[in-house]
């Protein structure tokens, strides 16, 4: 399986996905994003802390 970096192009995947196959998936896997780049921030936030 190959890991997708680029946040541009998976955003633009997700788009044309939707376009093919339509549901309610596609505001799930938005939802999904927005939790990982919030519990992310957090991990960043705790580690910074753990160094100081």
């Amino acid at each position: 399986m190959k890991y997708i970096l680029d946040r541009d192009y998976a955003k633009e995947l997700i788009k044309w996905a939707y376009a093919q196959n339509p549901g309610p998936w596609y505001q799930h896997s938005i939802n999904v994003k927005k939790q990982l780049k919030t519990s992310w921030n957090e991990i960043k936030m705790d580690m910074h802390l753990m160094l100081i």
